[in-house]
């Protein structure tokens, strides 16, 4: 056996076991306030996560460290709005934050990390969030 013979079926062997369970890279459903179901496919290291539907609470700007691994982490930006006199229009604040993705496994066909942590700064504490995805597509305790 040539060379390039040994080296592709040495690809082969080495890819077999992601090909043979229909994986891919690791995605993550981005959007916490709805239903895996409704909101598409998955991303690989989303630059933001929504925390709530309407977006008043959200991590945005990630830089991602460990994504493929059984855990990443990124840091970025809480930002939140006061609501007043609504979440669209009220006044923003932002401060760093950490968000930590765990539990690689399948969901609906995708390889997605199914836990998350954030760990707001310490002025938000009661916004502090996890949960791992559940059988109905939401994200829970």
């Amino acid at each position: 056996m040539n060379l390039a013979a040994r080296c592709v079926l040495l690809l082969l062997v080495a890819a077999a076991p992601a090909l043979a369970a229909g994986t891919g890279p690791i995605g993550f459903y981005a959007d916490l306030g709805n239903a895996v179901g409704s909101q598409g496919a998955p991303v690989v290291r989303p630059p933001m996560l929504l925390l709530a539907e309407d977006g008043s609470v959200a991590l945005v700007r990630l830089r991602w460290k460990g994504w493929g691994s059984p855990v990443a982490q990124a840091s970025g930006v809480w930002s939140a709005s006061s609501c007043s006199p609504s979440c669209a229009t009220g006044k923003r604040t932002e401060l760093p934050a950490t968000l930590t993705l765990s539990s690689p496994g399948m969901v609906n066909g995708h390889l997605v990390y199914r836990c998350f942590r954030v760990e707001p700064p310490h002025k938000a504490r009661d916004m502090a969030d996890r949960g791992c995805l559940q059988q109905d597509g939401t994200y829970g305790p």
